[in-house]
């Protein structure tokens, strides 16, 4: 086969399969927001990528934090506790892009003994990257 050949069978393939185009030529995005809407501190337990949550949410506070993943999936989570209320929410927002298109999940948990109300909201943008946006919200 001759590199012309080559190419046509290339770029053949990659425009049949729009999610094999993402995997190599796009980065989706993850912009993310962490709404602290109690009167006290937020701490941080855990988190997917430690160094870019913040160890601790004022209260009131609402941060923006960005992510970029390259391939085909994401996923962003955290567990935060609030500060001498004893209760806290586990927070997490993903996608996947199978053959047949995206697949976006959120979730937010309270645990532990005492119960929290917490809301995870996304937004998902259903173009190639499939990049999307979330809330990670912790009410009382």
């Amino acid at each position: 086969m001759n590199l012309s050949t080559l190419k046509t069978i290339a770029l053949s393939i990659a425009f049949s399969c729009p999610w094999l185009l993402a995997h190599v030529a796009h980065a989706n995005s993850v912009n993310l927001t962490l709404q602290n809407s109690t009167p006290d501190v937020l701490r941080l337990l855990s988190s997917s990528h430690n160094s870019q949550f913040p160890t601790t949410l004022g209260p009131g506070q609402i941060l923006p934090i960005s992510f970029t993943f390259g391939g085909t999936s994401s996923e962003v989570s955290a567990t935060y506790s609030r500060v001498g209320a004893g209760t806290t929410c586990r927070f997490s927002a993903s996608h996947v892009v199978h053959i047949s298109g995206p697949r976006f999940f959120k979730n937010a948990t309270s645990i532990g003994e005492n119960s929290a109300t917490c809301l995870t909201f996304q937004s998902p943008k259903w173009k190639i990257p499939y990049s999307y946006t979330a809330t990670f919200a912790f009410y009382y």
